[in-house]
């Protein structure tokens, strides 16, 4: 009777250890299953997020590649550059007379040359000059002549070089 019992109790013991081992096993693949769930889930969000960014870039290009197109001056109406001339001179408090002298060369690209003249201060040209250069088009001051004017003032003749498509 005593063989069985020691049958029993080894039996026993070799049976809870196993169980023992098993939740040990089985709790560390839980947490290595929980942890692989975690990455994957990871991995989509990152695969999403580039899509996202992928998709912005592109928008971002398109929008990049419309606002440079609007800084060129349409070669078959530059009436509209001609207004914002008229209005940004009257906004620095200038009358002039401009004048469209169109030139397009293959080799040089397409662009218009305004020539513009009116009187006023040394400070008033000075202040013009500096701001025509950060007009939103594509604006290269070619040549400037300054004389002296009527009235103690200062004569301008201004020639812009301006860049069309």
């Amino acid at each position: 009777m005593k063989k069985y019992y020691f049958f029993v109790f080894i039996f026993l013991f070799i049976f809870l250890s196993l169980c023992f081992f098993d939740f040990l096993i089985f709790k560390k693949n839980k947490n290595l299953l929980s942890e692989i769930k975690k990455e994957k889930e990871k991995e989509m969000l990152i695969d999403i997020e580039k899509k996202e960014l992928e998709e912005l870039k592109d928008f971002l290009k398109k929008e990049k590649a419309l606002e440079i197109e609007k800084q060129f001056v349409s070669k078959d109406n530059p009436v509209d550059f001609i207004n914002f001339l008229e209005d940004f001179l009257e906004d620095q408090g200038l009358s002039a007379k401009i004048t469209l002298q169109a030139v397009q060369d293959q080799r040089q690209g397409n662009f218009f040359i305004f020539k513009i003249i009116f009187s006023s201060s040394f400070e008033k040209i000075y202040h013009f000059l500096k701001k025509i250069e950060n007009v939103p088009y594509f604006v290269k001051i070619e040549r400037i002549n300054l004389s002296v004017a009527e009235n103690n003032g200062v004569k301008a003749e201004i020639d812009l070089k301006v860049l069309s498509k």
